[in-house]
């Protein structure tokens, strides 16, 4: 999206169709209009306290906490699943710090759109994460991929023969080619923001707050960077 589509048209469009579709902010004082403006303003790389700020000059006068709140909330409920499982994903993860605890981010993409399927943190990474990942994506939607792609990591290797047998989808590894997109995909984007997003809100209780940034995240990466052309 360039950043001449980011007009004011766009946005009050965008709070429309988020008012229309997700009731939970109808039950807010703030305008939707102005919510949808400090998530997509704060995914792009503002700080929270600089969203809160931006939003001034618009009459909305909130702290940096709620900006927050909005994300938590937000995240929590808003629906993240695409219409239908992709025949085919694209299965890897990151390592991030939260809360000065080691964590993976397990992400799952359509290769035809680069829409998030699914997204989920631990605290490890080994075949009962991957096995939790999977079984986890698969409750979402009813159903299990016909194809999932990985690289050649030790934790794929010594649980996706078994599970794929099992649950009737093929196993492809792959190097580079379709998995080279998500490498760009982490880098630029995602522990960039987590890594903000631990420096003002560290979780060290566990990973609820985090999932909730991650749901607000993915919600964002799909609905609006991706289906932006809906609103016109």
């Amino acid at each position: 999206m360039s950043k001449s589509e980011f007009t004011p048209v766009y946005f009050y469009r965008l709070g429309r169709l988020f008012r229309q579709h997700h009731p939970l902010l109808q039950r807010e004082r703030t305008a939707s209009w102005a919510v949808l403006l400090a998530l997509v303003l704060y995914h792009l790389g503002l700080s929270l306290r600089r969203t809160a700020q931006v939003l001034q000059p618009f009459g909305v006068l909130v702290s940096h906490v709620a900006v927050w709140y909005w994300i938590q909330k937000l995240g929590q409920r808003l629906e993240t699943n695409l219409e239908s499982l992709p025949p085919c994903i694209v299965l890897d993860e990151t390592w991030i710090k939260v809360g000065g605890r080691e964590t993976w981010i397990f992400t799952a993409f359509d290769p035809q759109t680069w829409r998030i399927v699914y997204l989920e943190p631990f605290f490890r990474r080994n075949e009962r994460t991957v096995s939790d990942f999977l079984h986890h994506l698969a409750h979402r939607y009813g159903q299990w991929p016909k194809q999932v792609i990985t690289d050649g990591g030790g934790w794929y290797r010594a649980l996706m023969p078994l599970l794929a047998y099992r649950k009737k989808f093929r196993w492809r590894i792959v190097r580079g080619g379709v998995r080279s997109a998500i490498e760009g995909f982490y880098g630029e984007f995602l522990k960039r923001r987590v890594k903000d997003f631990d420096k003002y809100f560290p979780s060290h209780r566990g990973l609820r707050s985090l999932q909730n940034w991650l749901g607000a995240y993915t919600w964002l990466h799909n609905e609006v960077w991706w289906n932006h052309y809906l609103l016109i």
